[in-house]
């Protein structure tokens, strides 16, 4: 006869899930690059490789520059533009 495994009554010590040591995860509700730069994440049993987390939000992070950067361009383009109309 095949074995019967019967799971434990209580958590098994060591695998249960590790208690935040940050606050959750907030964003403003329009984010800035400077936002991200202080984005921070705690560690959890299965949580991601943070070399690879800090990756992607330096690459986010430097996107959202360029494109507050592009649009502040444009901006300022616009107000030279709509000043020599009048």
């Amino acid at each position: 006869m095949g074995r019967h495994f019967e799971s434990p009554h209580e958590p098994i010590v060591g695998l249960v899930e590790h208690q935040a040591s940050l606050p959750p995860v907030l964003l403003p509700e329009n984010p800035r690059a400077e936002h991200i730069d202080k984005v921070r994440f705690s560690l959890g049993l299965r949580g991601y490789r943070c070399d690879q987390v800090d990756d992607v939000l330096d690459l986010l992070a430097a996107e959202i520059t360029t494109l507050e950067n592009t649009i502040r361009d444009l901006e300022s383009r616009r107000v030279i533009s709509d000043t020599r109309e009048n």
